[in-house]
Formats: structure tokens, sequence, C-alpha cells
């Protein structure tokens, strides 16, 4: 279903990425939890506060790592991001509070594990991996945010 509250800040933020981010780039992957927006551009995070009316929306990067990040989502309670990393090797499952600070990583395998959500309670971050798939096709597996062993 078309979001037009998601389209226009979408449109807002490519606009502005400019004197966001010092060149032109393309915000992409948005994520949405009350007026707080997550997107990536440049392989990076950016994080946005979205408030009513005509004023600019000033965005933050809240990753700078050499590798590059995709698939954010917010926690149900908005307190924290999941997100794909590629820190060297292949993409894995991270997680890092909503306001930024130091990612940690979820997930330990060879193969690419690419977030796809959150489970209602917020305890666990769904992702999609062929990890185990006879004919590599992915299928969805949940690893707990506190730390643990991924389960299909």
């Amino acid at each position: 279903m078309f979001d037009r509250r998601l389209f226009i800040i979408l449109t807002a933020l490519t606009v502005s990425m400019p004197a966001i981010a010092g060149d032109a780039g393309w915000s992409t992957q948005p994520t949405i939890h009350g007026d707080h927006i997550v997107f990536v551009s440049e392989g990076d995070l950016f994080s946005a506060q979205v408030h009513g009316g005509t004023d600019p929306i000033t965005a933050h990067r809240l990753t700078t790592h050499a590798g590059s990040e995709s698939r954010p989502h917010l926690s149900p309670d908005g307190r924290w991001i999941a997100f794909t990393g590629g820190y060297g090797g292949s993409p894995d499952v991270h997680v890092m509070p909503a306001e930024g600070g130091s990612p940690v990583q979820l997930t330990f395998h060879p193969g690419d594990d690419l977030v796809v959500g959150w489970s209602p309670d917020g305890t666990h971050v769904y992702f999609a991996s062929r990890r185990s798939h006879p004919l590599y096709g992915r299928e969805l597996w949940s690893v707990p945010v506190d730390g643990g062993m991924p389960e299909p």
C-alpha cells in the first residue's frame, strides 16, 4: 500500500542529501517509528526526526564504518536498529541503539544473513539466510537480541 507520508519524507531527505552528506546521495530502505526515521545513504545509516510543517529535515550519520550497512529496521519500541552489516566477509546481523553507538554483531556465518524485521516483543531479530537450505533458497531465521544461537 502506498504511504503518502513516507513518500513525502523520502522526497525531502533525497533533496536535502547534498547538505547532509556533502555530495549527492540517495535515501533508500527507510524504517520509521513514530517521528523517527532511519535510512541508508552512501552505504551508511542516517537518522532524522520527522516533524510536521515545512521546516527542512536534518539528518545525521549513525555509522561511518568502511563496510556497508543496509536493511535497517527499528525495533517495535523504537530503541534499537537491527541492520545487515558487511564488515569484511559476508553480511551479518547487527544491532545498535537508535540514537547511535557501537554496533553489536549477532550472527557469524559465511553465508549472507539479511535482516528482515523484529519479533513483535522486540526480543529477536528476524533474518533471511541460505545457511541450511539444500538448494540455497533463503529461509527465515531468528536470533536473540541478547546474543545466542540463531534458530530457523
